[in-house]
């Protein structure tokens, strides 16, 4: 499956490193349970699609581990062992 272009775009990228900075670079669903594991990815906790207005909104976005981000996106198929590492701080 192609990736949406939004995901390319540089705002999207800065927003993204912010938010994983933000986070210190950790799972935040990991976190609450005690564990401290690698972000890889940041999450719209309400969906892009649905909530476009919220793409941008810090409040709305949350970093993961890809085992997490995989959860919450049971639709896509994404297989929780598998790994993108993040990119270069």
């Amino acid at each position: 499956m192609p990736q949406n272009p939004f995901y390319k775009t540089k705002k999207w990228q800065d927003k993204r490193d912010s938010i994983l900075k933000r986070d210190k670079y950790l799972c935040q669903h990991c976190k609450r349970y005690g564990r401290e594991v690698e972000a890889t990815t940041v999450h719209h906790i309400k969906h892009r699609d649905k909530y476009p207005e919220l793409a941008y909104d810090s409040d709305n976005l949350v970093s993961l581990c890809y085992k997490c981000h995989a959860k919450q996106h049971p639709e896509k198929g994404a297989k929780p062992k598998s790994y993108y590492p993040p990119r270069k701080r």
